[in-house]
């Protein structure tokens, strides 16, 4: 039988968010370095989060990074 798939990828996307809502405006490098992941993780995180409407983020601008 399948197993269901893990929250490993839903846990770290809520972390990221926290953080947004604790040091914005931020970037994604400040993000990653707090969290102890890649950059491509984080910025993977926020597309998804802005798809969701939880965090408003305009890449190639610095410091855009905030909650909605």
């Amino acid at each position: 039988p399948n197993k269901p798939p893990t929250n490993i990828c839903f846990m770290s996307k809520q972390r990221v968010l926290n953080t947004v809502r604790n040091l914005h405006p931020t970037t994604v490098r400040d993000i990653a370095t707090k969290l102890d992941l890649s950059t491509t993780t984080v910025y993977q995180h926020l597309q998804r989060l802005k798809q969701e409407g939880k965090v408003i983020w305009e890449p190639g601008k610095a410091r855009t990074i905030r909650p909605q």
